[in-house]
């Protein structure tokens, strides 16, 4: 094996590993663009039954974690861009 080919399967073996992070990162960069929420946060709503956000509920003073749906503290979150 030539050196050229040893390096590109060092460099395939090592990046490997990032295979499994990346359509993890895009599945949350896609969440958050469109709901202002992480996939975690959509979990905890699943299980709560209320609209539950974690950096939102420690950040602000006026918020909880997880609040009721359409709630007065609910009016200030993030919504996403889209």
């Amino acid at each position: 094996m030539n050196r050229v080919a040893r390096r590109c399967l060092v460099l395939g073996f090592a990046t490997l590993p990032l295979g499994g992070c990346l359509p993890m990162l895009a599945a949350e960069a896609v969440s958050v663009g469109a709901t202002g929420k992480p996939l975690v946060d959509h979990g905890a709503d699943l299980v709560t039954g209320k609209d539950c956000r974690f950096i939102e509920g420690i950040a602000r003073k006026d918020r909880q974690v997880c609040e009721a749906s359409g709630s007065a503290a609910t009016a200030k979150d993030f919504k996403g861009v889209f």
